[in-house]
């Protein structure tokens, strides 16, 4: 396995180098990571979780297919761009006001995709996500709160479970319609360690702890 990384890496340095990333409709990774900001690992009261209301206009929305879920991860002289191809997941809101908004994601592991099938199946592994023993992963939101007087901006908190490790983690998210169209955006970084990804490296290679997560969601009402 650790011989297979050592080549990975070799392999996905020279393709970054001659290719970059091809993603059509997207900008490309390298001019957006510079405003990847980093989430906090918070710690929360459970009681305060969202509670099902009777007052107000509630209203649930489910993610469509034009949502992406993407994240890079980072080695010494490179990185690696990947995404998640199957996931679903609902939002409760009342009254179009996002700090009511109950968010609850599914991810489907063995989905995962990046530029190198080697890579792939190395993610998919023992020492990454291990999608034999954990093939779902999990994102529960507990609280959104809106960033001052911003328009649209939101801090989201909530439970992230990856290979049967659930992490409380914060990060800043774009809320926002475009007509009956819910729309959430997030750049974002968090440490693979809290998870316990992968390893720090072999050969000379080191893999960074850093990984950065783009969400880009479409969500439909019901």
């Amino acid at each position: 396995m650790r011989n297979i990384w050592i080549n990975l890496m070799v392999a996905g340095a020279v393709a970054i180098l001659a290719a970059g990333c091809e993603r059509p409709e997207d900008r490309p990774m390298s001019e957006r990571r510079e405003r990847v900001e980093t989430a906090d690992k918070a710690e929360i009261d459970r009681t305060e979780k969202f509670e099902a209301r009777d007052d107000g206009d509630k209203q649930v929305y489910h993610l469509d297919p034009n949502t992406e879920l993407n994240f890079t991860g980072y080695y010494v002289g490179g990185s690696q761009d990947c995404s998640f191809l199957i996931f679903d997941g609902d939002i409760a809101v009342y009254d179009r006001d996002p700090e009511t908004a109950y968010i609850n994601v599914h991810i489907s592991m063995d989905s995962v995709m990046s530029e190198s099938q080697r890579l792939t199946n190395v993610l998919l592994g023992e020492d990454f996500f291990d999608t034999a023993n954990h093939p779902d992963g999990f994102f529960e939101s507990s609280e959104i709160v809106r960033n001052g007087d911003g328009d649209g901006i939101y801090t989201v908190t909530g439970d992230l479970t990856l290979r049967g490790e659930t992490q409380t983690i914060s990060f800043p998210a774009d809320i926002w319609w475009e007509e009956d169209i819910l729309r959430i955006t997030a750049e974002f970084r968090v440490d693979r360690n809290w998870w316990d990804l992968g390893y720090d490296g072999i050969g000379g290679f080191a893999m960074r702890d850093r990984v950065d997560i783009i969400i880009d969601a479409y969500a439909e009402a019901e």
